[in-house]
């Protein structure tokens, strides 16, 4: 398997349980109607629900830490997520993970913002 779709809603919203499984839902299935598009046939879902993308601690979210660990092993090489904030809430540890890809030789492609690249300014 070398694609993944990592989707995250965080515990912070003021969300009922099944308003969180009703975007945790949509998320997966904007991904996946796109990887359809663009020939992918097979995948992966990683989702943390009720996970906070602010903290640098990896524990607290375990599909993530599922995720690298992966990429980690080269299951992966393409991590597909709705937009940035799905992957990180916080700048400087987004950056982080982004480079620890980066060397990984992982694209993490937004459908939002596209491809992101943390090496140029274009992000």
């Amino acid at each position: 398997m070398k694609a993944a779709i990592y989707v995250r809603v965080s515990t912070t919203k003021k969300k009922l349980d099944g308003e969180r499984r009703q975007d945790v839902n949509r998320q997966i299935e904007v991904i996946e109607k796109y990887l359809k598009r663009a020939g992918i046939k097979e995948w992966k879902v990683y989702c943390d629900d009720g996970k906070s993308a602010f903290t640098e601690d990896i524990n607290s979210r375990p599909a993530f830490k599922q995720l690298l660990n992966d990429c980690l092993r080269h299951y992966i090489k393409e991590i597909y997520i709705e937009d940035i904030t799905r992957f990180s809430r916080n700048l400087t540890i987004g950056i982080k993970w982004l480079k620890k890809l980066s060397d990984l030789n992982v694209n993490i492609i937004s459908l939002k913002e596209g491809q992101l690249d943390y090496t140029s300014s274009k992000g």
